[in-house]
């Protein structure tokens, strides 16, 4: 079983996701390659959808196969206000995560590729609310870092 760790370096705190590789195989081989270096993202938040953010890393300088909302990113893909707190897409080149309740009746931008621990649940929630509050009321930068979590 792989694992991630995502840190929130704006509350000095990680949480730990398990990669569904049963169910995207593909996309989670992708991610683990990917993350052989680690990912640093910044929090692209929106207003309306709730408690949803994307980690957006620099573009890669090869275009990746993508998603988006008019032609996400694989099979399975649920709608945002569907998914549950810990859920994790995988857009292709960024992961969107769903830290609480989500009102946008909107696909998803690519399919749920993992899940937070749920021990972890409560410092996700507090850190993707921190990232909403750097983006609108702060007006700073959230940053995002993903690793792959030793086995």
């Amino acid at each position: 079983m792989k694992k991630i760790r995502i840190y929130f370096p704006n509350i000095g705190k990680s949480v730990h996701a398990r990669l569904l590789e049963e169910k995207e195989p593909k996309l989670t081989a992708d991610i683990w390659n990917i993350l052989e270096t680690p990912m640093k993202s910044y929090a692209h938040s929106t207003l309306s959808t709730g408690d949803f953010v994307e980690c957006r890393p620099v573009a890669p300088y090869e275009q990746p196969e993508f998603g988006n909302q008019t032609n996400p990113l694989g099979d399975d893909i649920p709608y945002l206000c569907d998914m549950n707190a810990g859920e994790i897409f995988w857009a292709g080149w960024y992961f969107g995560f769903i830290y609480g309740r989500c009102t946008e009746p909107m696909v998803a931008m690519g399919p749920v590729v993992a899940l937070v621990d749920e021990e972890d649940i409560e410092t996700f929630h507090e850190a993707g609310q921190d990232l909403w509050n750097h983006v609108y009321l702060y007006h700073r930068i959230g940053l995002i870092e993903v690793y792959r979590e030793e086995e």
